[in-house]
């Protein structure tokens, strides 16, 4: 799947698919556990199914993948959901906080990460 979301990303469609794939999944228990099956749903988007199969299987995508690996690594991500904020904050959930309490610490630290430095 993470083949999938990065040549959707290289073609500008995340946006119109992410929730997509997701209803496919698990809703409508849709068997894409394949690259091929992942290549047809994503031919819906506008993405040729022997592109994709190309994209999915180079380097540059194997690259991207690694690279996210390595800063999931690196901030600690260990869980879902987890938000990593300018690459110095990860909230997650730890059992005594809402989504909705998690999702008011992001954006205050979003609001403190935007603030321009004191001079």
């Amino acid at each position: 799947y993470a083949r999938g979301f990065y040549v959707a990303r290289n073609h500008h469609a995340v946006e119109a698919s992410h929730l997509a794939l997701f209803k496919a999944l698990w809703v409508d228990h849709q068997p894409l556990d394949q690259l091929q099956a992942l290549a047809g749903f994503y031919a819906a988007y506008g993405i040729d199914s022997g592109q994709f199969l190309e994209q999915a299987n180079s380097r540059s995508v194997w690259e991207m993948m690694r690279h996210d690996a390595l800063l999931t690594e690196r901030w600690g991500v260990d869980s879902t959901p987890s938000f990593v904020v300018n690459g110095r904050y990860k909230v997650s959930a730890d059992g005594n906080q809402s989504y909705a309490g998690m999702l008011e610490v992001v954006r205050t630290l979003v609001r403190h990460e935007l603030q321009p430095p004191a001079p």
